[in-house]
């Protein structure tokens, strides 16, 4: 495989808490106050208000918004087929809008918000046999609830796609562990001529291609309960297992 793969824009906008508040008065009427949560490639704030806690989401300007729109469209398919699932809910403007645009140096920036779910992520803790047990279980009711979901955003190519593996084994070059590097080259090489074919064959659809410890909430006081699953910038369409 060749070609180059489309890697984040590690530029992010710039808006600060103040911005963030700022916003959430003049698009969805209410005060609240802000705090920054770290994103990759867009600006997103916690939101504390009378009214309850949200995440606002101020969207790097280079973003496809067909991107965006396969997102709210995903929640708003997962609300409707199982509003059970823990996963956030997309919040609509005054206006009625679930995705409002912002001016900011010259560049237009959507702006979108969802319900916050609380929680600890995964990743802070050590979840025991059951706990993941309970996020496979999880991940295929999730799953079946976006069985039928299709857009014509979810065949994008992005980095996080498994299938990509081969044509970025030229980046393990960076790796300085010799060893290291050539045990990552035979499992790519073996990935490629061993899965990838087999791949095709499998039953395939829209995934949350992401389920990672950062992107899973537990309840903070009993954290072995699964809270919430958040973060689904990285949906793609593609084989079932990978949600694996």
């Amino acid at each position: 495989m060749t070609g180059d793969v489309k890697f984040l824009d590690v530029t992010r906008p710039d808006f600060a808490p103040a911005d963030a508040e700022r916003l959430a008065r003049e698009l969805f009427g209410f005060e609240a106050q802000a705090k920054e949560f770290y994103s990759e490639r867009d600006r997103v704030f916690h939101l504390r208000a009378e009214r309850g806690a949200f995440v606002l989401k101020l969207v790097h300007p280079d973003e496809d918004e067909a991107v965006l729109d396969f997102q709210v469209q995903a929640l708003n398919w997962i609300a409707r087929e199982n509003p059970a699932l823990p996963v956030p809910r997309v919040q609509s403007a005054r206006d009625g809008a679930q995705v409002s645009h912002v001016t900011a140096a010259g560049r237009r920036h959507a702006v979108w918000m969802l319900s916050f779910l609380p929680g600890t992520p995964m990743m802070e803790t050590r979840p025991a046999l059951g706990t993941i047990r309970d996020l496979g279980r999880l991940a295929g009711e999730m799953d079946r609830a976006l069985a039928g979901y299709f857009h014509p955003a979810a065949g994008r190519e992005i980095v996080w796609d498994a299938r990509q593996a081969p044509r970025l084994k030229r980046q393990l070059a960076l790796l300085d562990d010799a060893a290291v590097r050539r045990q990552a080259e035979r499992v790519i090489d073996r990935f490629a001529a061993d899965c990838l074919p087999r791949l095709k064959s499998l039953r395939a659809q829209v995934l949350h291609n992401d389920l990672n410890f950062h992107n899973v909430l537990v309840e903070s006081a009993h954290p072995e309960r699964i809270s919430g699953v958040i973060d689904f910038g990285d949906m793609l369409h593609g084989p079932l297992v990978l949600e694996l």
